[in-house]
């Protein structure tokens, strides 16, 4: 089963290339990542049964658990209360029924390090060359886009597999020199976006990881690495990117919890309320059509409301109060967590895939804690 998995992991992430393509109805559309899933979930049934799956779900820790039916419950919730239902039907299935049933299917799984890493390979192989693609003409503003419609979303996608590489090579967990070299094209992608939030989840995850590991000389590393980023946002005319809305936009989103503090404004509600909102905050704003909150938190709530909000600061808490340092996911995760304080790296069916890929992984590494924890006593 776990090789079947590698293959099916696999094909979800070489389906990233399509990620934009749209097959169904008007009101139910699906993403060539969708079929994968389903794909696996076909062969997950045939080789264990609903039973396999139930009882991988009931195996999960207990904080898991409470966190996803939440955020079932938010979504559901902001499914049905959504100004653009049905509509919202295709959003629930895409953003958080298919990226939480393929995390399932993937701890079920439970690759080997082989299998992560061949996987992990692919994802960098798929990612850079989505942004290598038009190389020359692959550019927003001067900002490397790749094939995407915003350089921010290329970083957004970028940022945690970079954190994940970065802390495999230092915790010597890949040694390859194809990986120290996907990393180091990567990180120069990263930076040739010019994202704001990409820029700070990098330097974020550096600083922390290595105060971690050096406490003698971190606070002469993490200033460092702070004057690195304000001269490289100056080098790279940050400040002539999209930032300059932000604050608009976040006293729009901070409006909505207050209009609908329980339910959200409902799955892709965002950008419907946004323009009318906005035209009665602000006389000339800056940005009259937004499709998110540019915060990940914040447009989990306006999403999915307050129980969504719950159940992903659970989750984020589940991950860093476990304190594993070594663990490439952990990570990852934080640099998802990171890019969230000034972007959404949430809502596409790609990053949707890969934030539930890096709590699939983090989540299978603990299982595996716990039983040799359990083992030991």
């Amino acid at each position: 089963m776990a090789k079947k998995a590698t293959v099916l992991m696999g094909l979800t992430l070489l389906f990233f290339a399509a990620a934009s393509v749209k097959v169904g109805l008007k009101s139910l559309v699906f993403y060539p990542p969708e079929f994968a899933i389903y794909l696996w979930l076909i062969v997950a049934l045939v080789s264990i049964g609903w039973q396999g799956l139930l009882k991988t779900f009931s195996d999960l820790p207990k904080q898991v658990k409470l966190a996803v039916i939440f955020i079932v419950i938010g979504s559901l919730l902001g499914t049905f209360f959504s100004p653009l239902f049905p509509t919202s039907l295709g959003a629930l299935k895409t953003w958080m029924f298919a990226p939480m049933l393929m995390a399932l299917l993937l701890i079920q799984a439970d690759l080997n390090s082989g299998g992560k890493n061949n996987v992990l390979t692919l994802l960098a192989i798929v990612l850079i060359a989505l942004g290598l693609w038009h190389f020359g003409s692959a550019t927003i503003k001067d900002r490397l886009a790749g094939v995407y419609q915003s350089p921010n979303i290329y970083a957004e996608l970028l940022a945690p597999l970079v954190a994940y590489f970065y802390i495999a090579v230092r915790e010597k967990k890949s040694t390859y020199i194809l990986t120290v070299l996907f990393l180091a094209m990567m990180a120069i992608m990263l930076l040739l976006t010019r994202s704001l939030g990409g820029i700070l989840a990098l330097v974020g995850v550096v600083g922390i990881y290595e105060a971690t590991r050096h406490r003698r000389w971190s606070y002469w590393l993490i200033g460092g690495l702070i004057i690195l980023s304000l001269l490289t946002y100056q080098r790279l005319n940050l400040a002539n990117n999209s930032f300059e809305s932000r604050p608009q936009i976040w006293h729009v989103g901070l409006a909505m919890t207050r209009l609908w503090p329980v339910t959200g404004a409902g799955l892709r509600g965002f950008e419907y309320y946004y323009p009318s909102l906005v035209g009665q905050m602000y006389v000339n704003p800056i940005e009259w059509s937004v499709p998110q909150a540019h915060n990940l938190l914040l447009s989990v709530w306006t999403n999915i409301g307050l129980f969504g909000l719950l159940g992903f600061i659970q989750l984020f808490w589940f991950v860093f109060s476990r304190k594993r340092l070594s663990e490439p996911s952990t990570w990852a995760l934080l640099a998802i967590f990171l890019h969230g304080l000034v972007d959404t790296p949430y809502w596409r069916i790609d990053l949707a895939i890969l934030f539930w890929f890096y709590l699939a992984l983090f989540i299978a590494q603990e299982l595996k804690h716990s039983h040799l924890d359990e083992k030991a006593s």
